[in-house]
């Protein structure tokens, strides 16, 4: 099987799952509102991921420090907050200053795009990697190495079965990519939407 056709399956499966997320946030059976995700998004927000940095193995915590260090800084620069870490099981506390400038940015977003921002969370655990990726600071398959940098880590030491671990890989990045595909085209809907009334009201 040669690289093109490759290509073209996992684009062929971010579309489907795209259709998938479209088809879901139009039949919303949860009966959702955008203010219910976000109330949702906030409170997983104490649990990303990347706030917690290992107390018990040294060479592990200096890799989390190294990887996981910069998009932290990105994040806290991107949206002017400061936040903590933790170093045990313990979640760090989020400001209420964190909770209202994300309330605002996610609400920004209509409600497919944030059924799709959910979505891709939930594969990374980390909404602050799937923000990174909406704005661009990281590519889904960047996200996704970080999000599983702790298994990796236990992989390169443990061992790994190939086939198993590449095709986990493979599907939380398709989940990643198509969550982003649907956000990307929810604002550019939205921003053609206001051009066109910006023209005729002009």
């Amino acid at each position: 099987m040669g690289c093109g056709n490759i290509t073209n399956k996992s684009r062929s499966r971010d579309f489907l799952i795209a259709t998938a997320l479209c088809n879901t946030a139009l039949d919303n059976p949860g009966k959702l509102t955008s203010h219910d995700i976000t109330t949702y998004l906030l409170e997983y927000l104490s649990t990303d991921t990347l706030f917690f940095h290992s107390d018990e193995e040294k060479d592990l915590r200096v890799l989390q420090e190294q990887k996981w260090g910069p998009v932290l800084d990105w994040f806290q620069n991107r949206f002017g907050i400061k936040q903590e870490i933790s170093l045990g099981l313990e979640p760090p506390p989020v400001s209420l200053k964190t909770r209202e400038v994300l309330a605002r940015h996610f609400l920004s977003y209509d409600f497919a795009a944030l059924n799709a921002f959910t979505f891709g969370m939930e594969a990374l655990k980390s909404p602050v990697l799937m923000l990174a990726c909406v704005d661009r600071y990281l590519e889904p398959t960047e996200a996704v190495m970080l999000a599983r940098l702790e298994e990796e880590y236990q992989l390169v030491r443990w061992g790994r079965v190939p086939w198993a671990h590449e095709l986990n890989q493979a599907e939380l990045t398709a989940r990643v990519a198509a969550s982003c595909l649907v956000i990307q085209s929810c604002v550019e809907k939205h921003s053609l939407s206001v051009k066109n009334r910006s023209e005729q009201g002009s």
